[in-house]
């Protein structure tokens, strides 16, 4: 059961509450604008903040594991993939790729060198467009289904995890990760100092300039890098789903 359900149900019985009192006492009509501006509030911030789980249960960060989970976003912006392979090759350390089904098709080398390098694969939607949380079911289920097809075809092997583009989620993209069975990754750590990465965090890098100077932070703070599988305890890939193929 979500927060936003519960959240909803709520304040949903102040107003039946409200209007099952009306007719002994007059409940003045801001008490009502009142309470649904709160809700609209809260669910705007839920839609915002992933690490809330407002709508859905999510990976951001972890209290038993020691180590941190260093994860990048590909979508066809970033150019260097190449550059942070090696680097993460020099410190002989795994991390989880999301990548666009855009970025996919045109990459297709990429993605294999990445996948044979035993780094993880992920789904980050066929655009990574901010506005992915505002559309119909349908629509989303279209990109998602659009870009696992994509990874399949490339390495043979369909994924389990997802990360909300810009990390914005709604109900109807929770709708899609029940359905299609995602466990959605989001991150405690992005941007900002690097001495400020603690063990548990999950690592968003965003900047790729930044990641030698990440590796070395985490090899003198003796911090193991721990691939996100393992760092939360869940399988990656699933068997690819009829059609998938």
């Amino acid at each position: 059961m979500s927060r936003y359900f519960l959240v909803s149900a709520f304040f949903l019985s102040i107003v039946l509450a409200s209007l099952a009192i009306d007719g002994i006492i007059s409940v003045p009509w801001y008490w009502y604008i009142g309470w649904t501006f709160l809700f609209i509030i809260i669910t705007a911030l839920g839609t915002q903040r992933l690490a809330w789980q407002y709508f859905m249960p999510v990976y951001s960060k972890s209290k038993q594991v020691q180590g941190v989970a260093l994860t990048f976003n590909l979508d066809d912006m970033v150019t260097d993939v190449d550059a942070i392979l090696s680097s993460l090759a020099i410190h002989q350390v795994k991390a989880a790729f999301f990548c666009t089904g855009s970025w996919v098709n045109k990459n297709a080398k990429l993605l294999n060198a990445i996948y044979q390098a035993g780094h993880l694969v992920g789904n980050l939607s066929y655009h990574n467009s901010r506005n992915l949380y505002l559309r119909s079911y349908r629509n989303i289920a279209s990109e998602l289904t659009a870009t696992d097809q994509s990874i399949v075809q490339t390495i043979g092997v369909e994924p389990r995890f997802f990360r909300p583009p810009c990390g914005l989620t709604s109900p109807m993209i929770a709708k899609n990760i029940k359905q299609k069975k995602y466990v959605t990754i989001g991150w405690s750590h992005i941007g900002g100092p690097v001495s400020t990465i603690q063990k548990g965090d999950i690592v968003k890098i965003t900047q790729t300039d930044d990641l030698p100077e990440i590796l070395s932070f985490i090899t003198r703070a003796a911090l193991p890098v721990v691939r996100l599988d393992d760092f939360i305890g869940e399988q990656a890939y699933h068997k690819p789903r009829a059609g998938m193929q």
